[in-house]
């Protein structure tokens, strides 16, 4: 403007990599410099240093860069490595999201034990697809079509990442053209307590409750588990969930539970040479994973009672053995106050109730007895059959689709009754 021409310079830009140097309070300046990525892991690696001066961190800084080129502990993919290695590799480094890597890992685990010595570039669609629709489908390990699918979908997930992976390169993904077979008709057929089994049973919990009371004596300690078969019938939670229920969660006045939270077995942190035996490190509670099972369900009256009574002679044990007994505050916890495992749940407390109910349990020797899973079947058969109401049990149950619900409508054959009551 009047001739005169102004300019304005622009600050350069620091470009990747070129560090930074920070005064994080007076006399403190750190440096950082980034040092690329890991090649395994992907997690950005960062080279830090501290300076009581600018020019003591312009020198640091200067030293760090020089380093960057040759990061310690960086790993170089071999090409040639199996399926199995480079699944281990995969996880590590998705390791970040604590919730989702449990469940990953739990779905590569037939992937590692039937494929894992594949080699990674040899690995063909048709491996892929026997792995799911074969191998998963046998006698021996039966797996639902909904759990198959979730394992294709981390695997094609893993896979995806080798094809993009610098060192990697992966041509294509064997996954992308496998489709997961639904359903045979003898593939899903829990067994549904009839009514006269559904009293039994809650019956012989109860007995067994005051076998094991009688037994323990006036200063013995024992933990009732009647609430928990109860609430098994009478609202259908997953074994995960019952077992990780805290009284946090619970609202005996109201008569409403809080499901939020399932227990899960870590492999990896369990006992060791610095942990005691058997202190339950390796039982973790994790978020449930969808949003649906995440839900609020009302008790019934039985239930309701039942619990009442369970926190009563809970807060007994608690008054005996100290407040450090049971300091995760679990509804179910065992003796020893540590969270309880679903080996120890179905050794120690089910299998002793059916025998005690006079109902054959499934073992190898009966593959079609009774499971902890057809509880919640048999609650979900009765509730159907009550209610009338489809969406209504899927809210209950913490399903996130109709469809697996429905399954609950065919096996319970009372789908042409709610249609004959529909069209009446």
């Amino acid at each position: 403007m009047n001739g005169v021409t102004t300019t304005t310079t622009r600050k350069r830009k620091r470009g990747y990599g070129d560090g930074s140097i920070v005064e994080s309070e007076p006399g403190r300046f750190r440096v950082l410099v980034s040092a690329g990525r890991h090649p395994v892991s992907g997690k950005r690696i960062r080279l830090t240093a501290y300076a009581t001066s600018v020019d003591e961190a312009r020198a640091k800084k200067a030293e760090l860069l020089g380093q960057r080129l040759a990061p310690s502990g960086v790993v170089v993919i071999d090409r040639n490595l199996t399926l199995g290695e480079y699944l281990d590799l995969w996880l590590e480094r998705k390791r970040d999201v604590e919730t989702t890597h449990h469940f990953r890992l739990d779905k590569l685990r037939p992937v590692k034990r039937h494929l894992g010595r594949v080699r990674l570039h040899a690995l063909t669609d048709d491996q892929v697809s026997q792995l799911i629709n074969v191998q998963l489908q046998t006698k021996d390990e039966l797996v639902a079509p909904q759990t198959r699918k979730h394992v294709l979908s981390v695997l094609r997930a893993a896979l995806n990442d080798a094809c993009r992976h610098e060192q990697i390169r992966l041509a294509r993904n064997p996954c992308l053209t496998v489709t997961v077979k639904g359903y045979r008709e003898d593939d899903f057929d829990p067994r549904i307590l009839s009514d006269s089994e559904y009293e039994a049973f809650l019956k012989a919990a109860h007995s067994f409750d005051q076998t094991r009371r009688s037994a323990a004596g006036p200063e013995g300690t024992f933990v009732p588990m009647e609430a928990a078969w109860t609430l098994f019938c009478e609202r259908g939670l997953r074994e995960g969930e019952l077992l990780g229920l805290r009284w946090a969660d619970v609202d005996l006045d109201a008569g409403m539970v809080r499901i939020q939270y399932q227990v899960q077995r870590r492999r990896g942190l369990g006992s060791t040479k610095d942990r005691k035996k058997g202190a339950g490190e390796n039982i973790v509670h994790v978020r449930l994973k969808t949003k649906a099972s995440r839900r609020r369900i009302r008790l019934t009256p039985r239930a309701l009672a039942t619990l009442k009574r369970h926190r009563a002679e809970q807060d007994g044990l608690k008054a005996l053995h100290g407040d450090g007994w049971n300091p995760r505050d679990m509804v179910f916890p065992t003796i020893t106050g540590i969270p309880m495992q679903g080996s120890a749940l179905m050794a120690d407390y089910f299998r002793p109730v059916c025998r005690l109910a006079g109902i054959t349990f499934s073992d190898r020797n009966h593959p079609g007895g009774l499971r902890i899973h057809d509880l919640r079947h048999t609650f979900a058969t009765r509730h159907l059959k009550q209610h009338r109401n489809l969406m209504l049990t899927m809210t209950v149950l913490g399903h996130s689709s109709v469809k697996m619900t429905e399954r609950y409508v065919h096996l319970a054959g009372i789908d042409e009754e709610m249609d004959r009551t529909a069209a009446e």
